[in-house]
């Protein structure tokens, strides 16, 4: 599993990435995208077909955030979990699925506050030539509950979940 923060100019281009919305003609800049695969990805949350569209559904969610003004704010959470390799293909769906429920249970807003949660299929990394990459779902989950300002309730902290005691946990109850 891999967690990174995300700044608001940050969260578009990783939405776009995510999406596989490119001009067309135009390829992934990552390398190990195959693009004949990238028809298998899908997602497990309907917020737009484009990244647009999910960018938007990101800002309309974040106007009811209370969140600090300042530039350095992390707006978004991804988290890049890797199916594990013994994991049999017919089980595939049902580990992103079990997965995404659980994370959705972390944040208070639920579903609600899930971004993006796309599963990538179309990726392939070779080291010696033995494939290390696997099928993975990436997610995006930025808000805690809110009790200190009137009117809000929820607050935005990447920090919460990104903190080595949270990492280790996720590994451990996953």
């Amino acid at each position: 599993m891999d967690i990174t923060k995300y700044k608001a100019n940050e969260v578009y281009h990783y939405i776009k990435h995510n999406l596989r919305d490119l001009p067309l003609g135009k390829s992934a800049s990552n390398k190990a995208i195959v693009p004949e695969l990238s028809s298998r990805n899908y997602s497990l949350v309907d917020r737009g077909e484009t990244a647009a569209e999910v960018n938007r559904y990101r800002k309309q969610f974040e106007r009811g955030v209370w969140k600090y003004n300042r530039k350095t704010l992390n707006h978004a959470v991804g988290i890049c979990l890797q199916c594990p390799a013994d994991c049999p293909e017919e089980q595939k769906d049902d580990f992103f699925k079990v997965a995404y429920d659980y994370f959705c249970s972390l944040s208070p807003a639920g579903e609600e506050g899930v971004i993006l949660a796309q599963v990538h299929k179309d990726e392939r990394v070779y080291l010696d030539g033995k494939l290390i990459s696997h099928d993975h779902l990436h997610f995006f989950v930025p808000v805690i509950p809110d009790t200190d300002h009137e009117g809000y309730e929820y607050r935005m902290n990447a920090d919460a979940y990104t903190k080595r005691r949270q990492l280790s946990q996720y590994h451990h109850e996953l």
